[in-house]
């Protein structure tokens, strides 16, 4: 990846070490293509150092929907000493910390979410997530779907972006990080409105593919 610093290039000589560069993940493309590009979109994102190091190893531990382990959570000294602790710390509890009431704003008013527990580790090792840390799940993830998002819609948004705006909503008035610019526009729209805007792009992509193919 270009332009990155020292600590994301040592993190990526990490993985391919680890073989991430031949494990298989969604669309034909390897871990490792997955886990660089989901850094990028929060390079893109203007997000903390730690974050986007923390998104090169995000679903190494093994998650609810990819539940393939590269790394055994007994190592997380390794990946700590080569990531820092805040980036691991937080790539572990990405993988710990059960989507179905982070995704439902439970972290905005309950003290602690529940944990899974991972085959080679304990959620009783870590301290219960913080908000701050909550949030940054909830941006991570939302990086996580924007990288995955389905080929051959030609750009257009869809049900994806859908996802990101419900995800943005919960972190939008965060008092720990700043959310991506993007955000905030699309949290006032109205189900209709969003549809239309999606309708209005979707034209708009359409009439430059039309206008690119006859010039």
């Amino acid at each position: 990846m270009a332009g990155m610093p020292a600590t994301a290039d040592a993190i990526i000589a990490f993985l391919r070490a680890e073989g991430a560069d031949e494990r298989p993940h969604a669309g034909g493309r390897t871990l490792l293509d997955h886990l660089c590009g989901t850094a990028e979109i929060l390079r893109r994102w203007d997000q903390a150092e730690w974050l986007v190091d923390a998104a090169l190893i995000h679903s190494v531990y093994g998650t609810e929907a990819y539940d393939a382990q590269l790394i055994d959570p007994t190592r997380r000294d390794e990946v700590m000493a080569v990531a820092g602790e805040p980036a691991e710390r937080l790539a572990y509890l990405f993988c710990i910390t059960p989507r179905r009431p982070l995704f439902a704003g439970t972290h905005r008013w309950a003290r602690d979410l529940p944990m899974l527990t991972l085959a080679g580790g304990t959620s009783g090792e870590v301290a219960p997530a913080t908000r701050q840390e909550l949030d940054a799940i909830v941006v991570l993830h939302m990086a996580n779907l924007a990288e995955q998002a389905p080929p051959g819609t030609n750009g257009a948004p869809g049900p994806w972006l859908r996802g990101l705006r419900d995800l943005g909503e919960l972190v939008i008035d965060s008092d720990h990080l700043d959310p991506p610019r993007w955000v905030a526009p699309l949290v006032p729209l109205s189900p209709l409105s969003r549809r239309l805007v999606w309708r209005r792009w979707a034209t708009y992509l359409d009439h430059r593919t039309s206008s690119s193919t006859t010039t």
